[in-house]
């Protein structure tokens, strides 16, 4: 009797608590769109210290965008736009006009939900006009035309992915490919070098972890029709670094290969670089193995790279196509942290003086010089302020049970392990060379009113595991490093937090 008195309470309770699930539910709506950022005049190619003036186009860049929005009837409750870019990554003087460029276009959108991405490809446009001297030829596109020329084309595609919006639904998956190797080589005595020599008596290991995982996730709208893929590996965009020619590098083959596949030459393809400050696509052993079996396959390297990336996204695609989830939870936070930056030695301080003279002198053309100055200008400041900080934006975002998590670093990959591992969400995208909104700036101003974005005093630097800076080298010297390892574990910690308190919500 006792269990027939209580039945038809909870049965009623539980039809509410259902009613009332459905009535809040949000379904999801998905706008793509993408556009060619590849200029018809020469450009200075970003990624190297010496300049390099582009001589023709080997596999042309893009800018691939995707608009999520989560709605309740006719009410958006939540929206995030990701815009992926060929690029070495994303200036601060970029930022600047292509996120003002952005409020003005499309300013139904808040572009404090904005987040953008690039694939840190070596053969792209400089955007910086203080990294190398400016060529005198008239013909070469300078960093401030090409910014002037390619923000109202980035912006219109986020209109067109934005105003295309419609109710569609999403699944995701892992799988795995070896594209990034680590490049640092550790010697007998501690020392480690940056794409240093394995052949040599004295090498002993290779310096740290490798990322596999090939992060998918593909968008569709109601009736089916393949709108986007998001994509996330953890390697930088140059296999081709060194060449003349502007090239969206193995993300190039790939989308060649996934578009040919999916019978659909405009499909969006929206790439994003995973943590790798310490990995690239360049084989550091067994390359004579690798190279007979390249050549056997009758492929370059990097098709071959493009090859394996389609490949791991085909076989998720075919695992997960039917887990579709079109009312997921959408949610979106940023935070602005305050990191201590890396403080140089005497010694390195005297280094970087003696490097700056030298330079100045024989190589005035040379990238170094500006990258000794800031470290020089970093020290002799300690007399004012002996503990400098750093701000910089991250975020995160949450689609059902997956998180997309940024920052603006090449971070070590140690961190981003350290992310997926703990992470409450199933799968977790950490993206590097990523921008976001932090706090309201009150100094923006698009139209005479303030929107809500502040932008980073530089652009993506190293951010070096605590080993990694105890071996030194290239990317873990203090030349290379706006923010030590205190700062790379404060990411881990705040990115957690915020991907905690997204599913406590």
């Amino acid at each position: 009797m006792k269990t027939r008195r209580f039945t038809a309470p909870i049965l009623v309770l539980g039809l509410l608590l259902t009613s009332c699930f459905v009535c809040s539910a949000a379904d999801l709506y998905v706008g793509a769109a993408n556009c060619s950022i590849t200029p018809d005049r020469p450009i200075m190619l970003a990624g190297q210290f010496h300049r390099r003036i582009s001589n023709g186009v080997q596999i042309p860049i893009e800018a691939n965008v995707v608009a999520l929005e989560s709605r309740e009837g006719d009410q958006g409750s939540e929206s995030v736009i990701i815009v992926g870019t060929d690029l070495v990554c994303v200036q601060p003087d970029l930022q600047k006009a292509l996120v003002r460029e952005i409020a003005r276009t499309v300013p139904d959108f808040d572009v404090s939900r904005l987040v953008l991405t690039s694939t840190h490809t070596h053969a792209s446009a400089v955007t910086d006009e203080n990294e190398y001297v400016l060529p005198k030829d008239e013909n070469v596109m300078k960093p401030s035309e090409y910014i002037t020329w390619v923000c109202p084309i980035i912006a219109q595609t986020v209109k067109r992915a934005w105003e295309s919006r419609k109710k569609g639904s999403f699944s995701y998956g892992l799988d795995f490919a070896v594209i990034g190797y680590n490049r640092r080589s550790v010697y007998e005595d501690g020392s480690a070098v940056m794409y240093g020599r394995t052949e040599t008596p004295n090498f002993r290991s290779i310096e740290g972890m490798e990322d596999r995982d090939v992060n998918s996730m593909f968008f569709w709208d109601a009736d089916g029709k393949l709108l986007a893929m998001l994509l996330n590996v953890s390697c930088p965009s140059q296999e081709v670094e060194g060449i003349w020619q502007v090239s969206s590098d193995y993300w190039g083959v790939a989308r060649g290969i996934l578009r040919k596949d999916f019978q659909d030459e405009n499909l969006t393809i929206v790439p994003s670089c995973g943590a790798a400050g310490d990995l690239s696509p360049h084989v550091r052993y067994a390359g004579g193995a690798v190279s007979r079996m390249d050549a056997l396959r009758g492929v370059s390297r990097l098709q071959e790279l493009g090859r394996r990336l389609a490949v791991a996204v085909e076989s998720t695609y075919k695992t997960v196509q039917n887990d579709r989830f079109d009312q997921p939870i959408l949610r979106y936070k940023s935070a602005w942290l305050t990191l201590p930056m890396r403080i140089p030695t005497e010694a390195e301080y005297r280094q970087c003086c003696e490097r700056y003279e030298y330079l100045t002198k024989n190589e005035p053309e040379n990238a170094q010089i500006g990258w000794n100055k800031s470290t020089m200008d970093r020290y002799e400041d300690l007399a004012r302020n002996p503990h400098p900080t750093y701000e910089t934006p991250i975020s995160v975002l949450r689609l059902g049970n997956v998180v997309f998590c940024t920052n603006q670093f090449e971070l070590y990959t140690d961190f981003s392990i350290q992310i997926k591992a703990r992470s409450r969400a199933t799968q977790t995208f950490v993206t590097q060379l990523a921008c976001c909104a932090g706090k309201p700036d009150e100094q923006n101003l698009v139209d005479g009113k303030p929107f809500p974005w502040t932008f980073p005093r530089l652009a993506g630097t190293y951010l070096p595991s605590e080993r990694a800076k105890q071996g030194g080298g290239y990317g873990a010297i203090v030349q290379s490093n706006t923010v030590g390892p205190e700062g790379g574990q404060m990411i881990v910690e705040e990115t957690l937090k915020l991907i905690e308190e997204l599913f406590n919500e």
